[in-house]
């Protein structure tokens, strides 16, 4: 079934305060960056029909996410293929305690999360080796607003996600196109 409506905001954002004391007063600088990405319904440039998103809780080891195949369900349970993908994001919540339905996750700061490194590995990373490795607490978005998206073929479908250390606990977004 496909979607009558979407509306995505995607938000980066970083507020940097410095102060610096000298002899009679403080110096103080403060700058905000931000960026928000906007996704409306359609395919093209900002574009997105359809999304793929979870809480996971994963022991040590790995797990795929495969966006070519429909091994994904939507909000909605509906089987899901993605042929490109817009944006991406992942937040390891490992340092968090959480009870859901999912199960129940014990906070830890010890967990390695590493996305990608695998077979069929996601296109925003070059090779099969390659991953991003996120610590307990940390988060990774990848967008790309231009209309061509990263295409999803047979050689790159899959997002694999390995968990090292200690149980982990993420948040994982996948925009894209069908």
């Amino acid at each position: 079934m496909t979607l009558s409506a979407l509306n995505i905001d995607l938000f980066t954002e970083a507020r940097i305060v410095t102060e610096r004391a000298n002899d009679l007063t403080v110096l103080k600088e403060s700058i905000n960056l931000n960026k928000i990405l906007n996704f409306a319904l359609g395919t093209g440039a900002l574009k997105a029909n359809e999304i793929w998103y979870d809480k996971r809780i994963l022991a040590p080891g790995s797990e795929v996410h495969n966006l070519l195949d429909g091994a994904l369900t939507n909000p909605y349970g509906e089987l899901i293929t993605m042929s490109k993908v817009k944006a991406i994001m992942v937040i390891n919540r490992s340092n968090e305690d959480y009870t859901g339905i999912e199960g129940t996750h014990v906070a830890n700061t010890t967990n390695l999360l590493n996305i990608g490194g695998g077979a069929d590995n996601f296109v925003f990373l070059e090779s099969n080796d390659d991953f991003l490795e996120l610590t307990s607490g940390s988060s990774f978005m990848h967008s790309i607003t231009n209309s061509a998206g990263w295409t999803v073929n047979a050689a790159r479908k899959n997002i694999g996600v390995a968990s090292s250390g200690a149980e982990a606990l993420y948040d994982i977004v996948v925009v894209g196109v069908t």
